[in-house]
């Protein structure tokens, strides 16, 4: 798994996503019909793919083995750095699933340069299928009609959410605006292979030619003053 992508669960879950939630000991009202939770991983309404992964049993197996006492919201303590890896872990398997349905070739060649753009589409993860699917479907037009700029795309990626339907999306939106404040984006590797290779051919160049070069420097140095 990319590490990358553990710091990403991190960000998400410290920034978005909430602690310990039992519908049994912590009912609310404002939870609606959700199960028990930790990290954005929903026990009833997660999904197979996830909670039956070997990670998602992992996660639930220390979840059982811990939680009887914990409170609201809770970080899960000595435990929690594990079941944060776990929680990667799990929704990694989940983001290589969806890029694959929803994300065009060349979409998601740009997505893999930039570190905003692969948390925004990690945190879709956890935000659904639809919503992954939708916002996929932006980035994939703007890409299709010959954008490359990956700031531009970052834009494209942020606005899905800041203008969407659903009030819960746009706020997260705002804390995925908060998240990028932190992040130092992944550089243009292209533009830094080109400049290396100019370098390259100039030193090697001047390397080549370096008799040549000196002779004429002799020539211009040693030449009658005017």
């Amino acid at each position: 798994m990319n590490k990358n992508f553990y710091n990403y669960a991190d960000l998400i879950i410290g920034n978005i996503e909430g602690g310990y939630y039992s519908p049994v000991r912590h009912y609310s009202a404002a939870m609606g019909k959700s199960g028990e939770t930790m990290f954005g991983m929903d026990r009833i309404w997660g999904g197979s793919d996830i909670n039956d992964s070997a990670s998602g049993k992992k996660f639930w197996s220390l979840v059982d083995a811990n939680s009887a006492s914990w409170p609201y919201n809770y970080k899960g303590g000595s435990t929690g750095n594990k079941l944060k890896r776990l929680a990667a872990e799990m929704m990694y398997n989940r983001y290589k699933k969806y890029s694959k349905l929803y994300l065009s070739a060349k979409a998601q060649k740009l997505v893999d340069k930039s570190q905003k753009l692969q948390i925004h589409f990690f945190y879709a993860c956890w935000n659904g299928a639809g919503y992954f699917k939708q916002f996929a479907s932006d980035i994939n037009t703007a890409v299709a009609k010959g954008e490359k700029d990956l700031k531009k795309l970052q834009d494209v990626a942020i606005n899905s959410r800041l203008r969407h339907s659903v009030a819960l999306i746009r706020k997260g939106g705002n804390k995925m605006l908060n998240i990028w404040s932190k992040m130092k984006d992944t550089p243009d590797y292209a533009k830094i292979v080109f400049w290396c290779v100019m370098a390259a051919v100039i030193i090697g160049t001047g390397i080549y030619f370096r008799k040549e070069i000196a002779g004429v420097w002799r020539k211009i140095i040693s030449s009658p003053k005017c």
